[in-house]
């Protein structure tokens, strides 16, 4: 998977989390520049990864999710940003992936610290909404803007560890720093964050959101005429939506 990471393939390996075993899990790696700004990188594979629970083990979930995404937060020396990004809309209302901290080993050798995240897709919808259906679309930013913004930062992440070269086929995440309690929203799914451990129901697809790139846009409000907003409705989660 590292030895080839921008073809975005899956492979099969045991994801661990807090002791819990998860077999068979479906792992590749995720982004778009900020993947082809560490596949150019000579001294460091820490990639961000996408985990399928349910891509060869069918209806099998992580507490309830079957997917969801570690990022990297390359441009990020804090490893705050996202995570308060994510917080403050939370605050405000708005409905949010869960979101936590990780600190993540491969066959007992450390890889890396992350931000893990829950990804839009149907297992959110169903935590958030109780339902599996409807219109769900995840806008990405311009890979043009985003390529600045990466190129912007290059360097910052002075000081993390570099990771290991050869193909891997165990993960084990372990929450960074003490867990704090989860609480349960209004529809009986988990609070705002990510259980990487101790989850009572409910429950961890790249920047934020976490669906692989089909390109981006500016969200500028110019009319109402819906085919002047193709950045969102080309970006529907779900092949079929209804009106």
């Amino acid at each position: 998977m590292l030895d080839n990471a921008t073809a975005k393939e899956y492979i099969s390996g045991d994801l661990v989390i807090n002791g819990v075993t998860f077999s068979t899990v479906g792992i590749r790696t995720k982004g778009n520049s900020s993947l082809s700004q560490v596949a150019r990188m000579e001294d460091s594979n820490r990639y961000s990864l996408q985990f399928k629970f349910n891509y060869y083990v069918k209806g099998q979930t992580c507490y309830g999710l079957d997917s969801f995404c570690i990022n990297n937060v390359i441009g990020d020396t804090t490893y705050m940003k996202d995570y308060i990004a994510y917080d403050i809309m939370k605050y405000i209302g708005v409905d949010t992936p869960l979101t936590n901290y990780a600190n993540v080993t491969v066959n007992g050798e450390d890889f890396g610290f992350y931000l893990a995240l829950e990804r839009y897709n149907k297992s959110f919808l169903d935590r958030v909404y109780n339902t599996s259906g409807g219109q769900l679309y995840n806008v990405k930013i311009a890979m043009g803007q985003e390529e600045n913004f990466m190129q912007a930062n290059t360097g910052q992440n002075e000081g993390i560890p570099n990771n290991r070269t050869n193909q891997h086929n165990q993960f084990e995440q372990r929450q960074g720093g003490q867990q704090r309690r989860q609480r349960n929203n209004q529809n009986g799914g988990m609070g705002g964050e990510l259980p990487i451990g101790g989850i009572d129901e409910g429950f961890p697809a790249g920047g934020m959101g976490g669906i692989s790139g089909r390109g981006g846009g500016s969200l500028l409000y110019t009319d109402d005429n819906i085919i002047n907003y193709s950045a969102i409705f080309d970006n529907s989660v779900f092949s079929k939506n209804s009106d």
